[in-house]
């Protein structure tokens, strides 16, 4: 029998819809088109879930700009009989929300109009609600009550399911989440459970951000190897669904801790040109910029540090903060810009005592301590590290054991400010941080140490290959669970295996393990 307009429309939307987790946005985009004049009219429902996809397909391609009213009127039209699709199209609005232009008159709006949806529970119980309201609240501007809500959605990501099966970008979403509640154990657990998720559905549309997402937690933990195989992988998966290549563009934050100063600020330029200026995404701006920053502190470029990262600190967007305060405070303090400084510290004083973690507390107290009386500043540096030391972010705390030798050193305790620097000069050699670990031998040497000529680690010698195999191997994974993870054979892993244990000069997975955790 011939299918009505209605039952053809309906058809389409939904075959759209369908081609989206497999990383086809531009057939599920060709589909809405051909689903364009039949909808007109008809099925409120139906209309909602076009305007669902067609923004999400528009999310794909990161043409976030104007997103957001499409999605609103979306989510309004079936909050009151569907709100699980509403919650849904509420948590894609929330992406575009936070990786759009940043206005802040607009972003309180948002929040106050997600926070009285009637698909979004007022005592939220699913991660969904949980994080909607938690982020209605940091856009609505009260930061207390908002902090409580994502920490929970994090932690509820793991027993319902809801962001990860029924997200966009569901890594993405908790990034944004983690970063402002200071936990780096819910991101990055939410980021695995996302992969996970993707992989086992066949959703690579959304695999590749996720393994972006996940390489920014490989990175924070010190293991560069293992965030270089996740930038590896999005690149392949992105290019078999013909996605806009990450490239090295996506790469600027390891780039940016590896010292590697034209690549990253070449990768910077990309982004900012595909992404930030055609299509008005200051959330990716905001990221730029705070990878600049520490580019500049690792290379002692102090006052451009602070010029890059002002600009997130002003627009004070939702998960674009908290990362560049502490960088703003040493930055501002080692140019001599007080005032700067001060404001930054007094942000963080406000904020990190809300979210608790060790990871807030920690860089709360290495900020104070950069600004304190020597009196106050040793005990704060301690603090720092015994917080930090309880993280999995060991780029932190490698800073904090150089900033607290320099300090010492400048103090004219030697001997004390040899065992810091050296720690932190063989922590950032271990993780291949370059302009790091310069910058702490430089100080090592002024100390009267003789360094030993250690080689910094970086996985340049491997190939692109060669580093998603070793990733794996070391993160415990056997030949045959590479060679499908991989759709490689066998044979093949152990060849390239093999060359790894060569370029290393290693013998064993655990030696392997070793180097790249």
């Amino acid at each position: 029998a011939q299918l009505s307009v209605a039952g053809r429309a309906a058809r389409l939307v939904e075959a759209a819809r369908a081609h989206l987790p497999l990383g086809d946005p531009a057939t599920a985009q060709a589909m809405l088109e051909q689903a364009e004049p039949f909808l007109a009219g008809g099925d409120p429902v139906l209309r909602a879930r076009a305007l669902h996809t067609r923004a999400t397909v528009d999310i794909y391609f990161d043409r976030v700009d104007g997103v957001l009213p499409r999605l609103l009127a979306a989510a309004d039209t079936v909050a009151a009989t569907d709100p699980a699709l509403a919650r849904s199209i509420l948590m894609e609005s929330l992406l575009g929300a936070l990786r759009g232009d940043h206005d802040p008159t607009a972003a309180k709006r948002f929040g106050a109009l997600i926070l009285t949806s009637p698909a979004v529970r007022s005592v939220a119980s699913t991660s969904a609600d949980l994080l909607l309201r938690g982020f209605a609240l940091r856009m609505d501007g009260d930061y207390p009550q908002a902090v409580p809500e994502l920490r929970a959605a994090l932690s509820a990501m793991g027993r319902d399911r809801e962001v990860i099966e029924n997200g966009v970008r569901p890594a993405t979403l908790a990034l944004y989440a983690a970063e402002e509640a200071w936990d780096e154990v819910g991101g990055h657990e939410a980021a695995l459970s996302a992969e996970a998720h993707e992989r086992r559905i066949g959703a690579l549309g959304a695999l590749w951000s996720t393994l972006v997402v996940r390489s920014t937690w490989e990175l924070r933990a010190g293991r560069f190897a293992a965030a270089g195989a996740c930038l590896d992988e999005a690149e392949d998966r992105s290019a078999v669904i013909g996605q806009p290549a990450p490239g090295q563009a996506w790469r600027v934050e390891l780039l940016a801790w590896s010292g590697q100063q034209e690549q990253a600020r070449t990768a910077a330029a990309v982004l900012v040109r595909d992404l930030v200026t055609r299509h008005t995404n200051s959330g990716i701006g905001n990221w730029v910029r705070n990878c600049l920053a520490v580019l500049d502190i690792s290379l002692g470029r102090y006052a451009e540090a602070v010029a890059h990262a002002r600009v997130p600190f002003d627009d004070d967007a939702a998960g674009a903060v908290p990362r560049v305060l502490p960088d703003l405070v040493e930055a501002a303090v080692r140019c001599g810009d007080h005032r700067t400084a001060k404001d930054a510290l007094r942000r963080l004083e406000e904020r990190a005592p809300l979210a608790g973690t060790p990871w807030a507390l920690g860089l709360l107290a290495r900020s104070r301590a950069l600004m304190a009386d020597d009196d106050q500043a040793e005990d704060l540096f301690r603090q720092a590290l015994d917080l930090l030391g309880r993280t999995r972010v060991r780029t932190d705390l490698a800073r904090t054991h150089l900033l607290y030798g320099e300090w010492l050193r400048r103090r004219r305790r030697r001997a004390d400010a040899r065992a810091e620097l050296r720690t932190a000069y063989e922590l950032f050699a271990r993780m291949g941080a370059a302009a790091f670990a310069d910058r702490a031998r430089v100080e090592l040497l002024a100390t009267g140490e003789r360094t030993r000529g250690r080689t910094v680690r970086t996985d340049h010698d491997l190939t692109p290959q060669e580093r998603r195999i070793a990733g794996l191997a070391a993160a415990g994974a056997t030949n045959t669970e590479i060679a499908t993870r991989l759709f490689i054979t066998q044979s093949t892993v152990e060849y390239h295996l093999n060359k790894v244990f060569r370029k290393l000069d290693i013998v064993s997975r655990r030696q392997l393990r070793t180097i790249l955790q």
